[in-house]
């Protein structure tokens, strides 16, 4: 509905347009405070929500890599047993054909502990890269409440 504008002895045209102005202004001025106060709030969700992911990943990762450890210690273990069963069996043994047998399960055991290894720093890679996608989703979740919340 439009407003109209009566033209009366106590206000002239331009007073009526120089206070309409001013409310605006003053609307203005206090969207944007609002929508100051939103992008603040929003930084400081994902800030906290940053140092969360980021806390909640190293604790993470500190747990990969203990567990990695004993795995490749026990895998060690384990490896420096078969090769100390493999001396024993090599000073018996006494052909060639059975030799080389015996190299090739070496070999075999030595490929085993690499894929351990490498199967632990996959792991461990993916899960930082997995909370790292959580804060960032933490993140913009929180951009977009505090909009909202700036907005209404």
């Amino acid at each position: 509905m439009a407003m109209r504008f009566r033209s009366t002895p106590e206000i002239t045209l331009r007073e009526y347009f120089e206070s309409r102005l001013a409310d605006k202004e003053i609307k203005d001025q206090q969207r944007y405070d609002a929508q100051t106060k939103a992008v603040e709030t929003a930084m400081a969700a994902q800030q906290t929500a940053m140092r969360a992911a980021l806390d909640a990943a190293d604790k993470f990762n500190a747990m990969i890599l203990s567990a990695q450890k004993e795995a490749v210690t026990k895998a060690e273990i384990a490896a420096d047993k078969r090769f100390d069963l493999l001396n024993e069996l090599r000073m018996g043994v006494a052909t060639h054909e059975q030799m080389e047998a015996l190299e090739k399960d070496v070999t075999r055991l030595r490929e085993e502990v690499t894929g351990l290894r490498q199967r632990a720093a996959g792991v461990s890679a993916s899960w930082a890269m997995m909370m790292g996608l959580g804060g960032l989703v933490l993140t913009i979740i929180g951009v977009a409440v505090a909009i909202y919340v700036a907005s209404h």
